[in-house]
């Protein structure tokens, strides 16, 4: 799986001259499944093994519910707040691809 930027220019990329399909396309590229997000820079595509990332949590879920600062105009405030760290077992299982056009 990886995350990509730059959905666009990949999906106008095409894979070959005559077949007319494209290397990305049906949110797959090489058969294996992409996210798309705003939150990657542009022009860079995220890939790697995520098996390898681990993600650790503790505590439970806060919410906070806040009635009160925006409620002149019946708007409740919800707020979450999770405890968690990430880290990565084996860095060489991820690289950054540059998108070019």
């Amino acid at each position: 799986m990886s995350g990509i930027a730059g959905g666009a220019t990949l999906g106008s990329t095409a894979k070959d001259s005559g077949s007319g399909r494209f290397v990305y396309e049906d949110g797959a590229i090489l058969g294996r499944r992409v996210i798309e997000t705003t939150q990657a820079t542009a022009g860079k595509a995220y890939v790697g093994n995520f098996e390898e990332c681990m993600i650790g949590m503790w505590g439970g879920l806060d919410l906070v519910i806040d009635p009160y600062t925006n409620g002149s105009t019946g708007t409740v405030n919800v707020y979450a707040y999770q405890l968690a760290d990430v880290a990565v077992r084996h860095p060489g299982a991820f690289t950054v691809v540059t998108l070019t056009a």
